[in-house]
């Protein structure tokens, strides 16, 4: 079993041990006896009731922490309220201390649990509104995802959880390594190899003893150079290495590990396997393979849906079916959209059922969210579902509506049911957040990581977690462009030369009000930030940034 904040320790007074008689009997060895060992028995109490205090000054509201301090006092002063029991005033005093401190030795402020298993679904390109559980005013209707939708009901949904990146690669890479977009090796998608000598969370996994696999795309390496997904830790994978051959939905061949996986059943520009379908069957094959295993599992499932298919193209969003909205009165490419993330759900319910029906999902914690902000592409429009949820942007913006994603986590018994509007935090946080939950310790992790861990917000017992701050970086089509959240606050810059504009996030979501102007000392905070946070990489110069990073 792990406990959490085992490691807070208190040390000891050091001093001279005393023999205080606390019966009056002073001379008689039963009462020195007694009051010897009545003393080792609060100077422990005493240690159990300051662990405490100090626990929970560090997960709950400070207020509540002093007003237990209080209590032993008021402990004291009891029986002084009883004018019969004078002469045993402090010994009455002392026994209702001693009982208060036995209470707090086995008081807990914290969760325990087992290793848990870790099943991490990964949307691609999905908005933050096309959820049916997130906030969205649509008047051409809403996609169903009742799967999801019970998901999110079962656990805990945040509303202010942001990706890694505003697209795919560097937002898979910042979600391994734990680090933001101005430090990652990958910040575009060019096929820039993640290095072999990366610490990625799912290596320290694998080495404190949990199995682990990544089914769906990666777009970090080819098998044969050093980002291949066997270097970094996964011990299984099936799917696409290439995130450009990710986009054929009917390919005539995938990667299992690191020999191909054949599927002439697609030759000849034939769609007879959709590459979705497959990934949710390996998936609950995976499940079902470590069902019983002796070592938890990591699973990360990154489906492709519903990224757009062969750009410009009357098919840029291919689904075997349209469904529940085939008689829409919708534009064909909408249509097929929608099919998709239903698929989509579908599958996720699948999972879940699935779970259940092994007894796996109460020591599974699942989580699911998206790599990034909804897309433009393929013939779909963003507008047309209002994926964007009401956010500005869309998929290659650093305004929230290209890097606020959906997040929803369920662990019954663990993860509260309960919706967060207020936390803030980011894919980088998860490194240090798994890892914790896998009990590894801090020791063990990389001396720079730009992530905290989570899991005291994850679990409820931290209501609202808000990260110092955020940063973003991307070079799009020449445009080196910025973005930090802080706080209250969001800048963005468009390019290298462009003015700084800041907005008040929480009042102003949609980030309509530039109010630079009027904060003076928040901008130079943000300019700080700004100036620390980039880190020169070879690969991705950015002066002048190349087209093809975006």
């Amino acid at each position: 079993m792990i406990v959490f904040h085992d490691d807070y320790q208190v040390e000891k007074t050091k001093g001279k041990r005393r023999n205080i008689s606390l019966l009056g009997v002073r001379g008689e060895k039963k009462g020195v006896l007694f009051s010897t060992l009545l003393h080792q028995t609060l100077r422990k109490g005493i240690y159990s009731y300051y662990r405490l205090v100090c626990t929970l000054l560090v997960h709950m509201d400070i207020y509540f922490s002093l007003l237990i301090l209080t209590i032993p006092f008021l402990c004291m002063l009891v029986p002084f309220f009883f004018k019969k029991v004078n002469r045993y005033k402090w010994f009455i005093g002392c026994i209702s201390l001693l009982l208060l401190f036995m209470l707090a030795a086995n008081f807990k402020t914290s969760k325990e649990y087992s290793r848990p298993n870790i099943i991490f679904i990964l949307a691609d390109d999905l908005g933050y509104g096309d959820l049916g559980v997130y906030p969205n005013e649509n008047p051409n209707g809403r996609i169903s995802t009742p799967s999801i939708d019970k998901l999110a009901s079962e656990g805990t949904q945040w509303y202010q959880l942001y990706a890694g990146h505003t697209i795919c690669a560097p937002s898979r890479a910042s979600l391994l390594l734990g680090l933001h977009s101005g430090h990652t090796p990958i910040r575009g998608n060019a096929k820039v190899p993640l290095p072999k000598e990366s610490v990625t969370f799912t290596k320290l996994l694998q080495s404190h003893g949990y199995k682990t696999a990544l089914i769906g795309k990666w777009g970090l390496g080819e098998v044969d150079d050093s980002g291949a997904p066997h270097h970094h830790g996964i011990d299984y994978f099936f799917g696409y290495l290439d995130q450009v051959a990710a986009h054929d939905y009917y390919p005539t061949s995938l990667y299992e590990n690191t020999k191909i996986f054949k599927l002439p059943q697609n030759e000849n520009n034939r769609k007879t396997t959709y590459s979705h379908d497959l990934f949710t069957a390996k998936a609950i094959d995976y499940i079902q393979a470590n069902a019983h295993s002796s070592k938890p599992f990591y699973l990360q499932l990154s489906y492709t849906i519903p990224h757009a298919g062969i750009k410009n193209s009357i098919d840029g969003m291919p689904v075997p079916d349209q469904g529940i909205y085939a008689d829409k009165n919708w534009p064909e490419v909408e249509k097929n959209f929608a099919a998709m993330v239903t698929r989509l759900d579908t599958d996720v319910g699948r999972i879940m059922d699935f779970l259940e029906a092994l007894d796996l999902d109460k020591n599974t914690l699942v989580i699911f969210s998206s790599d990034n902000g909804a897309h433009n592409e393929g013939g779909h429009s963003y507008q047309f579902f209002n994926s964007s949820g009401g956010l500005k942007g869309w998929k290659r913006s650093l305004h929230d509506g290209g890097i606020r994603t959906p997040f929803i986590a369920r662990w019954p018994g663990y993860v509260p049911v309960r919706v967060d509007t207020k936390s803030v935090w980011s894919f980088v946080d998860l490194f240090p957040t798994f890892t914790e939950l896998a009990g590894i310790s801090h020791t063990a992790l990389p001396p720079r990581l730009d992530g905290m861990s989570r899991v005291r917000n994850l679990l409820g017992i931290e209501k609202t977690e808000i990260a110092p701050f955020l940063y973003y970086e991307f070079c799009c089509r020449g445009d080196f462009r910025r973005a930090v959240r802080m706080g209250d606050w969001k800048a963005v810059q468009e390019n290298q030369n462009s003015k700084i504009l800041l907005y008040n996030i929480t009042a102003d979501p949609g980030e309509v009000n530039d109010v630079s102007e009027k904060n003076y000392i928040v901008m130079g905070r943000i300019k700080t930030i700004l100036s620390q946070e980039h880190v020169e990489n070879p690969d991705f110069p950015t002066n002048p940034c190349n087209p093809t990073y975006c």
